[in-house]
């Protein structure tokens, strides 16, 4: 996932559709199988459940402000 996501820097495309694909590849969040799943009690098994926690949640910041920006630009046309 995280290579696929770095190929998306080399496309001849603008940086709002960078965007936009960017944070269609790092949604990690819901469904089965989905960050919250197995990861978060396999970081509790290896004792870094803060760690873990910390990590989601400025993943899950950096998601929601990419989310804002991208909605901003379109609002903007």
């Amino acid at each position: 996932m995280f290579n696929s996501a770095l190929n998306i820097f080399e496309l001849d495309v603008s940086n709002q559709e960078k965007a936009k694909r960017i944070l269609a590849k790092s949604q990690v969040f819901g469904g089965m199988g989905s960050w919250n799943d197995s990861p978060g009690y396999k970081a509790y098994k290896l004792g870094i459940k803060k760690e873990y926690e910390k990590v989601t949640e400025e993943l899950f910041n950096q998601q929601s402000i990419l989310h804002k920006k991208i909605n901003g630009a379109k609002n903007d046309q």
